[in-house]
């Protein structure tokens, strides 16, 4: 995991959509949906909130 996609999760985990952590980590929409896509593919999840938990479960964050 990269550490932008790191980034995006963590502000995932604290609620935010896609909107509001492109604006935070100053990046597009876009690019924001890119690097989650990317960080679900690589954790073997289907949605941002199956991403938060299985990142937590493996100690890659901590909300």
């Amino acid at each position: 995991m990269t550490e932008r996609e790191r980034e995006c999760l963590l502000w995932v985990a604290q609620g935010k959509d896609t909107t509001e952590i492109g604006a935070i980590l100053s990046i597009s929409d876009n690019t924001t949906k890119y690097h989650l896509k990317n960080v679900m593919h690589k954790l073997g999840c289907h949605n941002r909130v199956q991403a938060v938990v299985r990142a937590i479960q493996l100690g890659l964050i901590y909300p």
